[in-house]
């Protein structure tokens, strides 16, 4: 069968797709993705007519919540020309909340996809929507109900997936009107994350933790369990290996794994092994504050580890624990933090805000646990969202407070408000001068030296992660340029995608 896949993403760092790709192609599919990054009416009008053009028997859409107003949109538009096509829709907001998707789509995917796209193409292809009831794991329509199936199992053997590829062959983008080759220099440089300069891999599954706000709760009430999952350190390694032979620019490689830290001792021992030897290129990994450990972070620093990425949320334990359902304490974050600076090594720190169970107590705790945390670290700061399906949205609304619809606010803009700037000045401006701030905040003298140490924190901002690239980078001047081009261009393309749209 023809197969195209449907991604509206800003970038070409679409892992899941990427793997659903490979595995429909190695079972004799023909398949290719396009990607809409933009809302631009030419290159909607240019995307309907290629898929129009290449008549494809499937059509696959991938959606975050924040994107499934215009996969929605681009579905129905696309329905009225290509009326009797199987229409599926897959990713988590498909998981979460189905309903929503079965207004456009014939079936959607719940949970991993690869082996349920499998068998619905096989299935559809003999029986066509008489077979669906018998497909584990997905959702679909019959006189006007809609149906669940039963769940199907985590995938536990990883290693039996096609290896990913970093810009497969099958990639496409909408582009000023018209459809063009991943692979053209051109688009390569302004869709490939950071001028590709950033080669994306998964070496597992899973999270140990299923926090209320997150898309492993959602996870864990379809599997009734959390499970992680780990590839063979070998496959790993030559998956990258193979990439970067191919892509000559890749500056650091990025693990997307939701905790790298869980991989035991043995594995991490002989993943460094190889990964010194056979590729040398500065890498980042996520982690949780609990799972860090100094004899593990040693052996990938010698391999080359550079950054860690890691959550604080927030510096109330009552909140993490209570509310996040997150089992990671403010001790044990500034226990993992210290661990990370006395290695040296480069930190990003995740922290949510905009949260209506938190106190201003709890704010100030958030503000004095940043202020304890050694130095230098950036700041990720997310406003808190209630997505489809999270236990936290089902709390909420049971608590009567208002929660926005599914897309409609951004997570990555904060309230504008002055204790969220306390919180971002916290890594910048000296410790003593913040407390000062927060303690006079209430009288019309604090409130305006707070926003000049705002507006000041934002100018030492790009001072702070300039220093952290550099080191990140060993001091080399030219590495630490290349790193600074590929990421201040993104940003530049981001912003003007995000204007255009």
């Amino acid at each position: 069968m023809k197969v195209i896949f449907l991604s509206f993403q800003v970038n070409t760092d679409v892992i899941g797709v990427k793997y659903l790709d490979a595995v429909i192609r190695a079972e004799g599919h023909e398949s290719h993705i396009l990607l809409l990054p933009s809302e631009i009416s030419r290159d909607v009008q240019a995307a309907l007519d290629h898929v129009v053009l290449q008549n494809p028997d499937v059509l696959c859409f991938s959606a975050m919540t924040y994107e499934y107003r215009r996969a929605r949109n681009f579905a129905q538009a696309l329905r009225e020309r290509l009326p009797d096509r199987l229409a599926v829709f897959g990713g988590i907001h498909a998981t979460s909340d189905p309903e929503s998707c079965l207004e456009v789509a014939d079936v959607v995917v719940r949970g991993e996809g690869e082996e349920t796209l499998v068998e619905l193409l096989r299935v559809w292809e003999v029986d066509g929507r008489a077979g669906l009831g018998c497909i584990a794991g997905i959702a679909f329509k019959r006189d006007g109900q809609v149906i669940r199936t039963v769940a199907r199992p985590f995938i536990e053997d990883l290693d039996r997936l096609p290896p990913l590829r970093h810009l497969p062959k099958s990639l496409y983008v909408a582009y000023r009107g018209e459809i063009r080759s991943v692979r053209e220099p051109e688009i390569y440089k302004k869709y490939a994350r950071y001028q590709g300069t950033f080669l994306s891999v998964v070496s597992s599954r899973g999270c140990p933790f299923s926090c209320h706000y997150c898309c492993h709760s959602v996870y864990r009430d379809l599997y009734g369990r959390t499970a992680i999952r780990r590839r063979k350190p070998e496959l790993v390694l030559e998956e990258i290996e193979q990439e970067v032979r191919e892509f000559g620019n890749i500056l650091y490689v990025n693990f997307q794994d939701d905790c790298f830290m869980t991989h035991p001792l043995d594995w991490i021992s002989a993943f460094c092994e190889g990964y010194a030897k056979r590729v040398g290129i500065p890498f980042i990994v996520r982690t949780t504050p609990a799972h860090v450990t100094r004899e593990k972070l040693l052996l990938l620093k010698k391999a080359g580890l550079r950054w860690v990425f890691a959550g604080l949320q927030t510096g109330s334990d009552r909140i993490n624990l209570e509310v996040y359902g997150r089992k990671v304490t403010a001790e044990q974050f500034l226990d993992a933090a210290r661990i990370v600076a006395d290695l040296g090594l480069s930190a990003w720190y995740d922290v949510i805000l905009d949260n209506p169970y938190e106190t201003e107590c709890d704010h100030i705790e958030t503000i004095e646990v940043l202020l304890r945390t050694p130095r230098p670290y950036q700041l990720d700061l997310f406003s808190l969202d209630f997505f489809p399906g999270s236990e936290l949205r089902r709390r909420a609304i049971v608590d009567q407070i208002p929660v926005p619809e599914p897309g409609a606010k951004s997570n990555a803009q904060p309230e504008a408000t002055m204790m969220n700037r306390y919180i971002r000045m916290s890594p910048t401006l000296p410790r003593s001068l913040v407390r000062r701030l927060v303690a006079i905040r209430g009288n019309s003298l604090g409130k305006a030296l707070g926003i000049v140490a705002y507006a000041l924190s934002l100018v030492m901002e790009p001072f702070v992660y300039l220093w952290m690239v550099h080191k990140s980078n060993d001091f080399r001047f030219g590495r630490t340029v290349r790193v600074f081009k590929a990421f201040y261009i993104t940003a530049f393309n981001d912003l003007l995608l995000r204007k255009q749209g």
